[in-house]
C-alpha cells in the first residue's frame, strides 16, 4: 500500500490538517511524492509510543556529525585497511558475467579495461549505479531483486539558502505571528524552514528552505537560475577554495565552472581535498586566504569590507 493511500483512509476520522502535515513531512523527508512511497516508510519510522514525546521521524539520525565531513569516514577506512588487504581504487564496474561457477567482473581501470574472476562477490553499489552495469540478467538474481535494482532510486531534495542582513525572526518587536488554531492555509503549500546561522555571531542571518519531490526540482531550478544570473553582477574580488575530491559538491560541477561566471575571481584547487577542507587541509586554506587578502590590499581594495557591504537582503 502506498503511503498516500494509507493516510487517505483516515480522512473523516481525524483532522484533515494532521493528514496533510504527515503527507508533506514524508514527501520532503524521502524526496518522493507519497503516492510513490511505501506506507512502511512512515509506519516503521514515526514515534508510536504515546508515553513519550511525539517525533515525526522517530529517533534522530542526525545527532552526531563527523569531524572533517562524511568523506573523512571513507578516508579513515582506507587508511586503516591500506596494508592489510589488497585494495584497488579508481576501478569502475562495467559488466558482470558468470562462467564455470565463477563471477567475472569487468572494470574501467586507470590503466585501461581489466577483468577478474571470483568465487563470490559482495556488491555495495547503490541501485542507481548498479543498474548501469551490464550482465545483471545472467546472474540468476530473481525477478524481484532485478525489479528493485532497475526501479528503486533516490528521492529528490534541494536546499535553498537565503542570506539576510538581519535576523528579523528573532526581533521581539517584529516576530512572526503565531498560529493559535488549526492552519487555514493549505499545509501542502508549506515547506520547512530553519535558521542555518543559529549560534553564529553577527547580525546577518541565513534561512534554509528544504524542498522535496517536485518542489525539489521546480523551486530549486528557479533559485539556481536567479543565482546564476546574479553572478556576473558581483563587483568585488572573490576567492574560491575547493577540494578536487569533494564528493558532496563535486569540483567539476561547481567550483570549476565559476571562473567564467564571475569577473574578478581567484580559484585555488586543493589536490585531494574533500568537502571539509577547512578541517583536513587547514594550512593550505589559510595560506590561500592570506595570499588573497594581501594581493587585494596591494591593489587598494579590501575584500573583507567589500564582501560585508554586498551581503544579500
Amino acid at each position: 500500500m502506498s503511503l498516500k493511500d494509507y493516510l487517505e483512509q483516515f480522512r473523516g476520522k481525524t483532522d484533515d490538517w494532521a493528514i496533510d502535515l504527515l503527507d508533506v513531512a514524508y514527501n520532503i523527508e524521502y524526496g518522493l511524492e507519497t503516492k510513490d512511497q511505501s506506507s512502511l516508510n512512515m509506519v516503521d519510522f514515526i514515534t508510536t509510543d504515546l508515553s513519550k514525546p511525539f517525533s515525526m521521524f522517530g529517533v534522530s539520525d542526525e545527532v552526531f556529525r563527523i569531524k572533517g565531513g562524511s568523506s573523512a569516514l571513507i578516508t579513515a577506512l582506507v587508511n586503516a585497511l591500506q596494508n592489510k588487504i589488497e585494495m584497488k581504487q579508481g576501478f569502475a564496474l562495467t559488466e558482470l558475467d558468470q562462467k564455470d561457477k565463477q563471477i567475472v567482473m569487468s572494470f574501467e581501470a586507470p590503466g585501461g579495461a581489466q577483468s577478474a574472476s571470483f568465487d563470490a562477490v559482495i556488491l555495495a553499489l547503490p541501485f542507481t549505479k548498479l543498474r548501469q552495469v551490464k550482465g545483471l540478467e545472467g546472474l540468476k538474481l530473481g525477478a524481484e531483486k532485478l525489479k528493485c535494482i532497475r526501479e528503486l532510486g533516490y528521492g529528490i531534495n534541494a536546499k535553498i539558502m537565503n542570506g539576510t542582513t538581519s535576523r528579523v525572526w528573532r526581533a521581539p518587536t517584529r516576530a512572526f505571528p503565531r498560529r493559535r488554531t488549526a492552519p487555514s492555509t493549505p499545509i501542502s503549500a508549506s515547506r520547512p524552514l530553519w535558521e542555518t546561522s543559529r549560534a553564529q555571531p553577527g547580525e546577518a542571518g541565513i534561512i534554509t528552505n528544504y524542498l522535496g519531490a517536485k518542489p525539489g526540482l521546480t523551486d530549486a531550478k528557479s533559485a539556481l537560475d536567479a543565482f546564476r544570473a546574479d553572478l556576473p553582477k558581483i563587483d568585488v574580488p572573490i576567492l574560491v577554495v575547493h577540494g578536487d575530491a569533494d564528493r558532496v559538491l563535486p569540483f567539476e560541477k561547481t567550483g570549476k565552472r565559476l571562473p567564467g561566471l564571475i569577473k574578478d575571481m581567484q580559484l585555488v584547487v586543493i589536490a585531494g581535498g574533500p568537502h571539509a577542507i577547512s578541517w583536513t587541509h587547514a594550512d593550505q586554506v589559510n595560506r590561500a586566504l592570506l595570499d588573497f587578502v594581501q594581493a587585494v590590499e596591494i591593489r587598494g581594495t579590501s575584500p573583507l569590507k567589500a564582501t560585508a557591504s554586498s551581503a544579500p537582503n
